[in-house]
């Protein structure tokens, strides 16, 4: 083989090196995304929400609040609070957990579908 051939080899190599590897820098980044994004929406999977008793005037509401990652990208934590019922009504604390964890779902599909 000549110089001129070996040198138009490696030319071809090196272009369809640099085209595969940026077809592969692309989807890289589109996994990542991809990751990120199944790794927040287990996150709100995994919420745990927390019952405050005896809250508001003269102390007789029961408030539901929940802690959660506002986009995939942030490690900082949103809080989300709100009613669930009074101190009256006799509700056990998994059918106040469930309430909580209703409200929130609706809150965050509410806030998907307006993106």
């Amino acid at each position: 083989m000549t110089s001129k051939s070996l040198k138009s080899k490696l030319s071809k190599l090196k272009s369809e090196y640099n085209n595969k590897s940026s077809i592969i820098d692309e989807l890289q980044c589109e996994v990542f995304k991809l990751k990120n994004s199944i790794d927040f929406i287990e996150g709100l999977a995994k919420i745990k929400p927390q019952i405050l008793y005896n809250y508001g005037r003269d102390k007789k509401y029961i408030y539901g609040q929940v802690y959660f990652k506002s986009t995939p990208q942030s490690t900082n934590k949103k809080t989300f609070r709100f009613i669930i019922g009074k101190m009256d009504e006799n509700k056990s604390r998994k059918q106040l957990e469930k309430i909580c964890v209703e409200t929130f779902y609706k809150k965050i599909i509410y806030e998907i579908e307006t993106i």
